[in-house]
């Protein structure tokens, strides 16, 4: 192609054809979209299909790390116009929980807490359990959930989603269910663009150029992208047609390298804020205090080296103390030149502990500088604070409030459980089109034993009235419903009961058993839960004391 006078490229588009034609100005060069495309499937062809170790590994850590240094100018100027800088704030997230202890323990205290305990429920209006037709097609169904729980790991496929929300704000993923386990395949996410919003989410598109990059085998992933490929580089015009309102079902347009992914192929996008379509990592209010930790920590350095060492001061004696009047030029009693050779030595001699130095100087005073308050812990605990968790979860450097504690945490579980219903919405799509009967999922629970407790106690109060609700029970064991059932009929066809010696507490023995009353009732007012003590109740429960009861 020839050079032209100006580098200015506009774009027109034929009346008779639909297809783009590049024109540069002041040059009779013209470029036809179809002459775009065979330049870049020549060089899909020369760099395509190459693969090395190296380059296979950089595209995967490519996937889910991109950090980018940032510095305060950087994110106030990211932070004044966030949908500008959206792959910015994320490489900034990324670089913070590289750099800074603080911010990646905030991450994983946030991502870490749920517990995706599952309960569900069949719906609609045709449920009628004493109906002998619905019965019989939901024990199928039943089967079909349950094979597909087996299958799908939700602790553990959504706990990696909820690690990239909080990184990266948004996890493009797609479902692959070809094989034994069902997965959720994370996308480099800058290929991937929100364009538009359904029942279940959100939908995005995703960018072809990502498989002409050296070091990318389509064939590492779903088949699927195979159709996207053909969609992009195929002579169906029909599928040139960009249309953002069209069906999930028939998200099948594309521009340029752009082309539409639905959610019935698998595609789906987890975001922690998905009313906004902006993807700003949750913890970015935290940026602006954490860029400062490394200020801090040099300056507490400084202080630390400060506060061991001492400054030493002294009087250069004069030649007559008794002169009065106007002062005598070089009255001093010592010679410049000398009184440098004796503060070299004194200075040699502060080296090291055991030498002794002297000097010609009167009235000499050791100056301390005392380290005071360490502020770079204050900083720590300042800037984890800000974060809006339990920081004393985190980082405990005082004494913790029970009360305060047990607020606080319920405050960092309602910052987290509002996001479950957005992955009870993926389940609820994904193992509805398998089945007749419908299905409403729901995902609830957080790892602390403290809401673990409050769960298995409240089933037991529901017990005491004779209303047993089995889900909720595996649930708050931390099982799968179906896991749960299996293991009780397991331990009932391998007769555990009937194996079992029954053994009698002391202090469940009537008093005239032939024990001592004193020792073999039980005293005092039952035991109280341990998220239900106070500080003091607490504190004497620790010391083995039984005012905590």
């Amino acid at each position: 192609m020839a050079r032209t006078k100006s580098k200015k490229i506009t774009r027109k588009s034929s009346s008779k054809k639909s297809t783009d034609i590049i024109k540069v100005k002041n040059d009779d060069i013209l470029l036809s979209e179809k002459e775009v495309w065979d330049v870049l499937q020549f060089a899909s062809s020369l760099y395509g299909n190459v693969y090395t170790p190296q380059l296979v590994n950089q595209q995967l850590q490519a996937v889910s790390m991109s950090p980018q240094m940032a510095t305060a100018d950087k994110i106030d100027a990211a932070l004044l116009n966030p949908k500008e800088h959206e792959e910015q704030l994320v490489g900034y997230s990324e670089f913070f929980e590289l750099t800074s202890m603080v911010y990646k323990r905030v991450l994983y205290y946030l991502s870490g807490m749920l517990s995706f305990d599952l309960t569900y429920v069949p719906i609609g209006d045709d449920v009628d359990f004493e109906d002998a037709k619905f019965l019989k097609q939901y024990k199928k169904d039943v089967k079909i959930v349950n094979n597909f729980l087996d299958k799908f790991d939700i602790k553990k496929e959504f706990g990696t989603a909820i690690r990239q929300m909080l990184r990266q704000e948004a996890f493009f993923s797609v479902l692959r269910d070809e094989g034994d386990r069902y997965t959720l395949q994370e996308l480099n996410h800058q290929y991937c663009l929100i364009t538009g919003r359904w029942d279940y989410g959100l939908l995005f598109d995703f960018d072809i150029l990502y498989f002409i990059q050296p070091g990318v085998d389509i064939n590492m992933f779903p088949r699927i992208f195979k159709s996207l490929y053909n969609r992009v580089y195929g002579e169906n015009e029909s599928y040139k047609k960009y249309n953002p309102s069209n069906p999930v079902d028939r998200r099948t347009g594309s521009w340029v390298l752009w082309t539409q992914t639905s959610p019935k192929d698998g595609f789906w996008c987890f975001k922690f804020n998905p009313e906004l379509a902006t993807r700003i990592p949750f913890l970015a209010p935290m940026f602006s205090d954490v860029v400062l930790q490394p200020v801090i920590r040099k300056l507490q350095t400084n202080a630390y080296i400060a506060s061991a060492s001492k400054l030493v001061l002294g009087k250069i004696p004069m030649l007559n103390k008794d002169v009065k009047g106007g002062v005598v030029k070089d009255s001093v009693a010592v010679s410049p030149d000398l009184l440098g050779k004796f503060l070299a030595l004194l200075k040699s001699g502060l080296s090291e502990a055991i030498k002794v130095g002297a000097a010609p100087l009167e009235d000499m005073k050791a100056i301390d500088f005392p380290l005071g308050t360490p502020f770079y812990e204050e900083f720590l605990k300042t800037t984890t604070a800000s974060s809006g968790v339990n920081s004393r979860l985190i980082f405990t450097l005082d004494k913790n409030n029970a009360v305060e504690s047990q607020l606080s945490i319920n405050v960092d579980e309602y910052l987290m459980e509002h996001i479950y219903p957005y992955f009870s919405d993926f389940l609820e799509y994904q193992i509805n089109k398998k089945t007749k009967t419908k299905f409403k999922f729901f995902l609830e629970g957080t790892n602390f034993f403290t809401n673990r407790e409050e769960r298995l106690n409240m089933q037991k109060d529901m017990m005491s009235y004779g209303i047993v609700n089995m889900q909720k029970i595996a649930a708050a064991l931390g099982q799968l419903p179906h896991h749960f059932e299996r293991q009780l009929a397991m331990t009932k066809i391998n007769n555990f009961v009937d194996g079992l010696t029954p053994i009698i507490m002391g202090a469940q023995m009537p008093a005239d058993s032939g024990g001592d009353s004193s020792t073999t009732k039980t005293k005092g007012r039952p035991t109280k839960p341990t998220s239900k003590l106070t500080d003091s109740g607490s504190q004497t429960r620790e010391d083995g004391g039984n005012a905590g009861k």
